[in-house]
């Protein structure tokens, strides 16, 4: 996958990140992980799926002290870079939810993040979830690229310290996937302080849905407008009308741009 200047920007933005993270040292002391998003090698931009934070991650992380010593800047940027695979020579970078599916790291077909992701890409016609290689279909990032290397969400404080940064990365990810829909299974309440960022256009017709919290489109750029749907958290949710409701909320929009 060749390199592009919203990949170059990505790499500028990011040390950036980690040296302000670094310079919030004293309230910020438990390890830390970071993450930039990734692109299937199947994708044609179909559809972009946006998660809260990273779980666990990496093996091991860093100390906020440590990510604020510009020395340590290259190093960790490689890092994350390179388990994050999107600069390595495997044959797609998203397999890893395929080869964890039964087992592995994290044990991906127990998430219901990865089995809702799934179910709405089968009911989308996205990729044959029958075959290993579905997830390559995908493109995936979290709203926050910093979070506690143990695996929960990152606290308020690392939230607040990092969000410009994390909206001027995502900006970057979606001009450099250019997608046409986008699903954000993180709940509106952490959506909206990201999508209130760019130019958006909201649907109203999301009063008889219980799961799906938001629905209409997003510019990231004059010339590319993304749909958007933005449902609540999977986990702990009845996931047969969790799917049914995301897929309802696409075709919604679809109806309206072909009325237009």
């Amino acid at each position: 996958m060749p390199d592009s200047e919203q990949r170059a920007n990505e790499k500028r933005i990011f040390p950036d990140l980690l040296k302000y993270v670094g310079d919030d040292s004293e309230k910020l002391n438990e390890p830390l992980t970071g993450f930039l998003g990734m692109q299937g090698r199947l994708a044609t931009g179909e559809l972009a799926v946006i998660g809260r934070s990273p779980n666990q991650w990496l093996n091991e992380g860093w100390t906020a002290e440590e990510m604020c010593d510009e020395k340590n800047h290259q190093a960790v940027l490689e890092k994350t870079l390179v388990e994050s695979l999107l600069e390595t020579d495997r044959p797609c970078p998203l397999l890893w939810v395929t080869d964890c599916w039964a087992g592995g790291r994290g044990n991906m077909g127990r998430t219901a993040f990865w089995r809702v992701v799934r179910s709405v890409m089968d009911n989308m016609g996205i990729a044959d979830v029958l075959k290993s290689d579905w997830p390559s279909h995908l493109m995936w990032t979290n709203l926050y690229k910093i979070a506690p290397a143990k695996g929960w969400n990152p606290s308020v404080r690392l939230c607040d310290v990092q969000f410009e940064f994390c909206v001027q990365i995502l900006r970057e990810e979606f001009l450099w996937w250019k997608p046409k829909r986008a699903l954000f299974l993180t709940g509106w309440g952490r959506a909206k302080h990201f999508l209130t960022r760019f130019q958006t256009a909201q649907w109203k017709d999301v009063e008889e849905k219980k799961f799906v919290e938001w629905v209409g489109t997003a510019d990231f750029e004059p010339s590319h407008r993304v749909q958007i749907v933005v449902a609540k958290h999977p986990m702990g949710k009845p996931e047969g009308r969790l799917v049914a409701e995301i897929v309802g909320a696409f075709n919604l929009i679809e109806e309206r741009v072909a009325q237009r």
